[in-house]
C-alpha cells in the first residue's frame, strides 16, 4: 500500500505528490561494496512524472533512470491516484568510503525540488571485525526486548496454538556458582510459555550450597524435579540422570550457569505448530558476561549439514523429541565436552534433514566467565577430541568413507576428507576465452600442469572474431600434443557466457562438469582433488572453491544471495587469514550460491534444471543456476580447501555496463518473489553489508500477526 513512512513510501497532501522508495528499506545502511541501489516510483500533480530524480551526497549527484512499472499501474489503477506506467526509477550510486548522507530528490516541471527521502550510508573499510558488537546493544534495545505488552500478546497467542507440548528442561549441575545457578533456574521459571518442567541432576557437588538451593527450589515449585547423584559421573552420566526425570514430549538442554530468554519456549512452540513433524530445533545465541551484558551474537544459518559436521551449529538452544533421544540411547559416556553434538548427530541420522528447524531469534545466553569455554576453548581440551570421535562414529554409521582432521590450526573445528570412489571419475573442465589478456597462457598451463588430479580434460572454447588467429591456433595445437586438451572455436557469435557454456557442456561425455575462468591460477595442486571429493557425494549437486586476488586477499568464499539486490561474494577483500563470521570463512559448508569462475556440477543435474539461462549473457548466470538448484532441493557445497588465484574479469574488464544493469533487473524479476531469503544467511544480518546487523531484521514476530 502507499504508506506514510519516509523510507517505505509517502503521500504529501501539500504537494499532491505520490511516491514510494522501495530500496533501500532502512534509514541506516552499511555497505562493503561502494554501490548503493535506490529504486521506487514517483508521480507529481495530475499524474505527471518527475522532470528529474537524483540521489545527492555532498558534491556527488547520481541521476535516476526512468523505467516502466506496470505492476504499480495495475495495483493502483482503481484508486483516485492517477498512475502512469513510466513512473518507476532506479539510481545506482557509486559512493566513496566513509559516512555519507544521501538525499533523494525529485524535480517537478516548475523546477521545484521535492525531498523524497534520505539515508545515512556507511561505506565501510574491508576490515570491520567489531561491527556487530559495536551496534549490538542498540540492536537489542530496538528488536530483542520483550515488553509487558509483548508478554500479554504472547500469552494470548499461546491460547490459540493447537499444539502445546510439555518441555523437559534438562539441567546438569556440578558446583555451579550460586549466583549463576539461581539466575539460570529463574530464567526457566520466568518463561512466558507455562507448560514446562525443570529436571535437575546434581553430580555429587562438593559445595554444600548446591543441595540447599536445589532443595529450596524443589519445595517451592512443583515443576522442578531434582535428583542427587551419589558419585560424580561427568557430563554425559549427569545429563542422563536428568533425562530419567523427564516426562515431556521435548527435551531442552540448558547448562546450569546459562540463561533462557523469557520467550524461548514460546518461540519453540510456534515453530512446532508450523512444522508438527519437527524433531530437532535450534536457535541463535549470544554470550553474557558476569555483569549481565550480552555480546557476540551467533546468528546462524538454517539447517546446514556440511557446516554441522565442521562445527556444532545446533549447540544452544537445542531442543529434541524425547522419544527419539531415548531411542538413540541418550548421552554417551566417553564423549564428554561434546555430548550434545554427539547426541545431535545420532538424532539427525534417525530423523533426516527435513525434521530440523532453525529459529532466527536469540533465545539462549551462554555464560562467559573465567573457567568457561565461552571465553576459552582450551579450558576443555578433551572436548575437541570427543567431537572428532563423535563425527568419526557418525560417518561410520552412515557408511561414509572419510577421514576427520582438525580444520587447519583450529582444533575445535573439523575437516572431513571424503573418499573419492575408484576408478576416479573423469572431470571435464570448460574454459571460455577470447585470449584478450596476457595471462591466458599462464592460466591454461597452470590448470593443465599444476593439477595433481589426473582424470580430467580441459575443453577450451575460443570465442570472438579474432579467435582463429595463427598465434592462438598454433599455440593450442602444440599444447594438445602435451596434455588432455580439446579446443572448440566460435568466431561467428557474440560473447554469451551462458550460451557458450551450455554448448560446450553438450560436447562432453563426463558425468562431472567444471566451469572455470581463463584468469585462474592454481595455488595448490590438490584443488581439483578436493572439489571432486565433494561432488562425488550423492547429496551434493555443485561445489565451489575459495579464490584469492593476486595480492592475497579473498575474492570468493561463497556467495550470499540477495545482498545488494542479487548476490555478493562473502568476505571479498578481506585478508587471506580472515576467519569470517564464527569461522565460516575457514569451514566447509552448504551455501546458497558459488561462483562459476570455479564450480563443479553433476551433468545430469545441470541438464535437469535447464542449464544456464541464456538471457543472462554476462552476469548472474551462476547465481541463476544456483537458485534453480536450491529451489529444486539440491545441496550446494563450498570448500575452503580448494584454493586458486583469480585475476578477476581480466578477459573483459570490470566495467559496470548498461547491459549488466538489465541483467540485474532480469534476475530480480525472475527470482525476486521466489527467493525471499537466503536460507544460509540469517535474517538478522544485513542485506546492505554482509554480516553486519540488519536494522531491522527481516523476520515477523509471531505474536504481532
Amino acid at each position: 500500500m502507499i504508506g506514510t513512512s519516509m523510507m517505505m513510501g509517502s503521500v504529501s497532501k501539500a504537494h499532491n505528490v505520490h511516491y514510494v522508495i522501495e530500496n533501500p528499506k532502512s534509514a541506516v545502511l552499511f555497505l562493503k561494496d561502494r554501490l548503493l541501489y535506490v529504486s521506487g516510483w514517483f508521480l507529481g500533480p495530475e499524474g505527471k512524472t518527475a522532470k528529474k530524480i537524483i540521489a545527492q551526497s555532498k558534491n556527488s549527484v547520481f541521476e535516476a533512470e526512468i523505467i516502466e512499472r506496470p505492476d504499480v499501474e495495475q495495483r493502483y489503477s482503481s484508486r483516485e491516484v492517477s498512475i502512469r506506467r513510466d513512473c518507476g526509477f532506479e539510481i545506482f550510486c557509486d559512493l566513496s568510503r566513509g559516512v555519507k548522507y544521501v538525499v533523494i530528490k525529485a524535480q517537478e516541471d516548475s523546477g521545484k525540488w521535492i525531498k523524497l527521502g534520505s539515508f545515512i550510508v556507511i561505506v565501510q573499510k574491508t576490515e570491520r571485525k567489531k561491527t556487530i558488537d559495536s551496534y549490538y546493544q542498540h540492536w537489542l534495545e530496538l528488536f530483542d526486548s520483550i515488553s509487558p505488552k509483548d508478554q500479554e500478546k504472547i500469552k494470548a497467542r499461546i491460547t490459540k496454538l493447537s499444539i502445546q507440548p510439555l518441555f523437559s528442561v534438562l539441567m546438569p549441575v556440578y558446583n555451579t556458582p550460586e549466583k549463576y545457578l539461581i539466575e539460570s533456574i529463574e530464567s526457566v521459571r520466568n518463561q512466558i510459555y507455562p507448560h514446562w518442567e525443570l529436571c535437575i541432576s546434581d553430580d555429587a557437588s562438593s559445595d554444600p550450597a548446591i543441595r540447599r538451593i536445589l532443595e529450596d527450589y524443589r519445595r517451592k515449585d512443583p515443576r522442578i524435579k531434582v535428583t542427587f547423584r551419589e558419585t560424580n559421573g561427568h557430563m554425559s552420566a549427569n545429563s542422563n540422570s536428568a533425562l530419567e526425570l523427564a516426562e515431556g514430549e521435548f527435551i531442552v538442554l540448558l547448562d546450569s550457569d546459562d540463561l533462557l530468554a523469557p520467550h524461548a519456549l514460546y518461540m519453540v512452540v510456534e515453530e512446532i505448530n508450523r512444522f508438527p513433524e519437527v524433531c530437532i530445533l535450534y536457535s541463535d545465541e549470544d554470550k553474557i558476561d558476569e555483569k549481565g551484558k550480552r555480546y557476540s551474537p551467533f546468528f546462524k544459518p538454517d539447517w546446514n549439514p556440511d557446516l554441522f559436521r565442521s562445527q556444532n551449529l545446533i549447540s544452544h538452544l537445542g531442543v529434541y523429541r524425547r522419544d527419539v533421544v531415548k531411542k538413540v540411547g541418550g548421552f554417551r559416556i566417553g564423549y564428554e565436552g561434546a555430548q550434545d553434538w554427539d547426541l545431535a548427530l545420532r538424532v539427525w541420522e534417525q530423523v533426516g534433514d527435513k525434521a530440523i528447524r532453525h529459529i532466527p531469534y536469540v533465545l539462549y545466553h551462554w555464560r562467559a566467565v573465567s573457567g568457561s569455554t565461552a571465553l576459552d576453548i582450551n579450558i576443555k581440551p578433551y572436548a575437541a577430541k570427543s567431537a572428532r570421535n563423535a563425527i568419526v562414529d557418525h560417518l561410520a554409521r552412515k557408511q561414509i568413507k572419510a577421514i576427520v582432521l582438525p580444520a587447519g590450526p583450529y582444533f575445535e573445528y573439523h575437516r572431513i576428507l571424503y573418499d573419492i570412489p575408484k576408478p576416479y571419475p573423469k572431470v571435464s573442465l570448460i574454459m571460455l576465452s577470447a585470449f584478450k589478456h596476457s595471462l591466458v597462457k599462464d592460466c591454461i598451463e597452470s590448470i593443465l600442469f599444476k593439477t595433481d588430479y589426473k582424470n580430467f580434460e580441459l575443453l577450451i572454447v575460443v570465442n570472438g572474431p579474432n579467435c582463429t588467429r595463427p598465434e592462438i591456433t598454433t599455440y593450442l595445437d602444440h599444447l594438445q600434443k602435451r596434455a588432455q586438451l580439446r579446443v572448440l572455436y566460435d568466431d561467428q557469435n557474440a560473447f554469451n557466457y551462458s550460451k557458450l557454456n551450455n554448448w560446450a557442456a553438450e560436447q562432453v561425455d563426463s558425468n562431472i562438469i567444471g566451469f572455470i575462468n581463463d584468469d585462474l591460477e592454481v595455488l595448490h595442486p590438490d584443488w581439483l582433488t578436493e572439489l571432486v571429493r565433494q561432488i562425488c557425494r550423492p547429496e551434493i549437486a555443485a561445489v565451489g572453491a575459495k579464490l584469492f586476488y593476486p595480492h592475497g586477499t579473498i575474492q570468493h568464499a561463497g556467495v550470499v544471495l540477495l545482498v545488494g539486490g542479487v548476490a555478493t561474494h562473502r568476505f571479498s577483500g578481506f585478508s587471506r587469514e580472515y576467519s569470517g563470521y564464527f569461522s565460516n570463512a575457514l569451514l566447509q559448508q552448504n551455501i546458497g550460491c558459488v561462483t562459476a569462475a570455479c564450480m563443479l556440477i553433476k551433468k545430469e543435474v545441470f541438464e535437469e534444471v535447464g542449464k544456464f539461462d541464456e538471457n543472462l549473457s554476462i552476469d548472474f548466470g551462476d547465481v541463476d543456476l544456483c537458485c534453480k538448484l536450491i529451489s529444486k532441493g539440491y545441496w550446494i557445497s563450498w570448500t575452503p580447501y580448494a584454493e586458486l588465484i583469480h585475476h578477476e574479469s581480466k578477459s573483459r574488464g570490470r566495467q559496470a555496463s548498461e547491459h549488466s544493469k538489465k541483467e540485474w533487473i532480469y534476475w530480480r524479476e525472475k527470482w525476486g518473489k521466489v527467493i525471499n531469503e537466503d536460507p544460509f544467511y540469517n535474517p538478522c544480518l544485513s542485506l546492505e553489508c554482509p554480516y553486519a546487523l540488519a536494522f531491522p531484521p527481516r523476520r515477523k514476530n509471531p505474536w504481532n500477526q
